[in-house]
């Protein structure tokens, strides 16, 4: 029985790992420069933060110098824009793999997670960036609590897998949800910590403190740029997570026969 289980298991990673293959070499085929744009899109993103907030607002963290600044804007956009990937491509995933549904014969569920992983393998290189730039100019001293930047980024990469077997099904039958969550994402990244430190703002922005994402932004931001390690929100990282991902593959097992007799 365990053998068996073993076995399915390891099947299911060689499917996934040949839909993360293929889908990566079909996003960057014919680019010229392919993955290096995974650096590009978040760097012109924090010269555009950059020049708003403290050009035209004159707006800044105090305490802060402009090379910390920047580090706090990398550090809040990278974990938004590989949360908002995933979300916008798993939320339709099964949408749009019918014809690879209809004609292979694999768990549907491999679907949207293959989608989340196709955009936080693109974007774990701008992370691996982020934090070799933070030890180079001697933000981050090289230590093993730097390990811990990985281990939130699996509970990221947990979080919006549980998202995607919640949505990815749902959007079938509730098409109205897959127009709702662009302007989701967009009210996410107004709110959320990525110009600003989440304690800097007091009560101004206690919404946040229902936000997720902006519990995962504060986690990076703390350990790489202030080397403060918060051991109670790591601990709410990994249940949150870990609650959503039971959740999504309930509901996701709950509407399987129905979603696969509708495509």
């Amino acid at each position: 029985m365990n053998k068996n289980y073993l076995n399915n298991f390891l099947k299911h990673v060689r499917i996934l790992y040949s839909l993360v293959n293929i889908d990566i070499r079909q996003q960057y085929a014919g680019s010229v420069l392919g993955l290096l744009w995974v650096l590009i899109q978040p760097c012109i993103l924090v010269l555009a933060y950059y020049f708003v907030y403290t050009h035209l607002f004159s707006r800044n963290i105090i305490g802060t110098s402009s090379l910390e600044y920047i580090f706090i804007l990398l550090a809040g956009l990278l974990p938004f824009l590989s949360f908002s990937s995933a979300v916008s491509t798993s939320s339709v995933s099964i949408m749009s793999n019918l014809s690879l549904i209809k004609n292979c014969s694999f768990d549907i569920s491999l679907i949207p997670i293959k989608s989340v992983l196709v955009s936080y393998v693109t974007y774990t290189l701008a992370f691996l960036f982020l934090i070799f730039a933070c030890l180079i100019f001697n933000l981050k001293s090289f230590s093993f609590s730097i390990l811990l930047v990985f281990v939130v980024y699996t509970f990221q990469i947990i979080f919006n897998i549980g998202l995607a077997l919640i949505f990815s099904p749902l959007s079938i039958f509730f098409k109205d949800i897959v127009n709702f969550i662009q302007p989701l994402l967009l009210l996410l990244m107004l709110i959320s910590p990525i110009a600003y430190r989440a304690s800097s703002v007091g009560n101004k922005m206690a919404i946040n403190n229902y936000n997720p994402l902006s519990w995962f932004i504060s986690f990076y931001q703390d350990l790489l740029i202030y080397n403060n390690i918060l051991f109670m929100n790591l601990i709410k990282l990994a249940c949150l997570s870990s609650l959503v991902l039971l959740f999504g593959i309930y509901l996701f097992n709950k509407f399987k026969k129905e979603l696969l007799d509708h495509v």
